[in-house]
């Protein structure tokens, strides 16, 4: 064996100025892509929220690690916008049919 071992690169980071970090970061550090594509699972009105948060996210911030991050927030609001629809429909309280007083509606689930 010749000569040192070579010095591990996190190692010569450690050493170097700043500016020369940067550039040698840079060079081992993969960037991933843009966010773009909207999940095939989605409905069409998911879809569109889809695009109108990625159209109007600040430049640059939106990456593909935040696909599922971005994904359960539109589920979540789109779940919340359908359910203020169907308040806004059927009502908040619901007359109990046994004591003709009001109570909470329950969903589908509960009955």
């Amino acid at each position: 064996m010749r000569g040192d071992k070579a010095t591990p690169t996190a190692l010569k980071v450690l050493r170097m100025t700043a500016r020369q970090a940067a550039t040698e970061i840079a060079k081992i550090t993969p960037t991933p892509g843009p966010l773009v594509d909207a999940p095939d699972w989605f409905t069409a009105d998911q879809k569109a929220a889809w695009d109108y948060a990625v159209e109007n996210a600040p430049r640059d911030v939106l990456k593909k690690i935040d696909r599922a991050v971005l994904a359960a927030f539109i589920v979540a609001a789109d779940l919340h916008r359908r359910a203020s629809r169907e308040m806004e429909k059927s009502g908040i309280l619901v007359k109990s049919p046994k004591a003709g007083t009001e109570l909470p509606q329950r969903g589908r689930a509960g009955r």
